[in-house]
């Protein structure tokens, strides 16, 4: 999993949920949308697939589709809940949803991110030449 592997995945859930809190008690939501990303890639990483679910859930509900590293930043975590889950099928229609967002966004950081999560999903659904060849392809 290439979400990271930090022992402070805890810590920075309850980081995201003071700064929702924050924004709820203030008005100030335009970070909402990237809290909920962040909730839910920390969940993730600590092996927590109901809080991620649950912050993908609000984090959809709040998506623009012109939002593009939003939009990105929500598959790209769908993909990996659905790694995590056992659904490598899901994944990979996951990540390829996020990898179409990071080309729409022009952000190449976030596109490499993504090819790593549909390499990742590809290997989990069996399928190792199509890595390589997407890899040597870049």
């Amino acid at each position: 999993m290439t979400l990271g592997n930090c022992g402070y995945s805890r810590a920075s859930i309850d980081l995201s949920e003071e700064g929702l809190a924050l924004g709820r008690d203030t008005g100030l939501r335009c970070w909402e949308v990237f809290f909920h990303g962040h909730r839910a890639c920390s969940a993730l990483v600590a092996g927590n697939l109901k809080v991620a679910e649950q912050a993908l859930q609000q984090m959809g509900s709040l998506l623009s589709s012109q939002r593009f590293l939003d939009v990105g930043l929500y598959h790209y975590a769908a993909a990996y809940l659905a790694l995590q889950a056992g659904d490598p099928d899901g994944a990979v229609v996951q990540a390829r949803s996020s990898l179409q967002a990071a080309e729409n966004a022009g952000a190449p950081f976030s596109e490499f991110l993504t090819r790593l999560a549909l390499s990742a999903s590809l290997h989990a659904q069996g399928r190792h030449n199509p890595i390589l060849a997407d890899i040597c392809r870049r």
